[in-house]
């Protein structure tokens, strides 16, 4: 059984770092050199002050997913609660059927009853998600580019 829930960070954490090197693996970009260190204690701040929202996908209990979002108002438009995808996830093992477009839904509902007015998330070029965003209505609205450099 499938279930989506707002869980605190201090709680969750322990639950979620084995699926961070799976999700590193899967879509992170020059791996050979940015290693994966996740800063915990900044997220444990953003959850202190009220800005981390945690949502996971769990199976008969188990956590297979997460999609965590940075909720405040945006720095250039002080009157916009924003939230921000930092960072989406959903086991391989668990991505069956409509898993990966209720957890950006539940994600929405959740976000929206805090007063989220606007998402931002983005996609990966190697695993796309652009079908099931625009799906859910999402438009495309800038491209990211990264290079690595003083290396």
């Amino acid at each position: 059984m499938i279930t989506y829930q707002v869980e605190a960070w201090p709680d969750i954490v322990a639950a979620i770092r084995p699926l961070w090197h799976e999700h590193w693996l899967e879509v992170g970009s020059d791996r050979d050199t940015v290693p994966l260190d996740v800063d915990e204690n900044a997220y444990l701040h953003l959850h202190h002050i009220g800005e981390l929202h945690v949502l996971t996908v769990r199976r008969d209990g188990e956590i297979v997913g997460y999609h965590i979002a940075i909720v405040r108002p945006h720095i250039r438009y002080r009157t916009t609660l924003v939230g921000i995808t930092d960072v989406y996830y959903i086991r391989p093992d668990a991505r069956r059927g409509m898993v990966g477009v209720n957890l950006f839904r539940e994600a929405e509902k959740a976000l929206a009853k805090r007063g989220v007015q606007k998402v931002f998330t983005g996609t990966k070029k190697s695993l796309d998600m652009s079908p099931i965003l625009a799906r859910l209505g999402y438009r495309e609205a800038e491209t990211v580019h990264t290079k690595i450099i003083g290396v």
